[in-house]
């Protein structure tokens, strides 16, 4: 005695075609085809891989939303490091020093100099442009010339769309673009 309950979830789950299963399990495929079609395996299997899908889905969307907040999260701290940095009035005047005391030995100090580390304000500024961009993009916030671009584009969009209605009530030759038809003495025009 055939185990049908078995060969249908091996059948709803699998990716076998009932001629194969059948093959395999060494039954005749009409007598498989005519279970499943009774039971309804296809509709089931149809189901089942939907189901399995949109778990997949929720999953993936799931490990995604968390990356994104991870990166959001990341991207607001490096932002409040940098801006901590430029806090400190001394930040840009520092510089890690290294004398030598001889003999192979040396002492690495930080000192304050009156001169401006130009270069660590250079990156300073490219790493808080850099967490901009990042910002940006995470949460798909348009540039400012993108926000200026949108709106020229709109506004040309509006002047052509009142330029195409004025030259619709205009009339090709300056008229109304209004046909009068005079009406006929004696009666309806289907009268003749």
């Amino acid at each position: 005695m055939r185990n049908w309950t078995e060969i249908e979830t091996q059948y709803i789950t699998g990716n076998m075609s009932q001629k194969e299963l059948a093959e395999s399990l060494q039954i005749s495929y009409s007598t498989l085809s005519k279970v499943a079609t009774e039971n309804k395996w296809s509709d089931k299997r149809k189901k089942f891989r939907k189901k399995a899908a949109n778990k997949g889905l929720e999953r993936a969307g799931a490990r995604i939303s968390r990356k994104l907040a991870r990166l959001a999260e990341g991207t607001e701290l490096l932002i409040d490091a940098a801006l901590k940095a430029l806090g400190d009035e001394q930040q840009f005047y520092r510089y890690i020093v290294t004398d030598g005391m001889g003999e192979g030995v040396s002492v690495t100090k930080e000192q304050i100099f009156e001169k401006l580390d130009a270069k660590a304000l250079k990156d300073v500024t490219s790493a808080l442009r850099d967490l901009t961009a990042m910002r940006r993009d995470l949460f798909g916030l348009p540039t400012q010339g993108e926000t200026v671009a949108q709106k020229i584009a709109q506004e040309k969009l509006e002047l052509e769309k009142r330029k195409l209605e004025h030259e619709i009530s205009e009339g090709e030759d300056g008229e109304s673009g209004v046909i009068l038809i005079p009406e006929r003495s004696g009666g309806r025009p289907d009268d003749e």
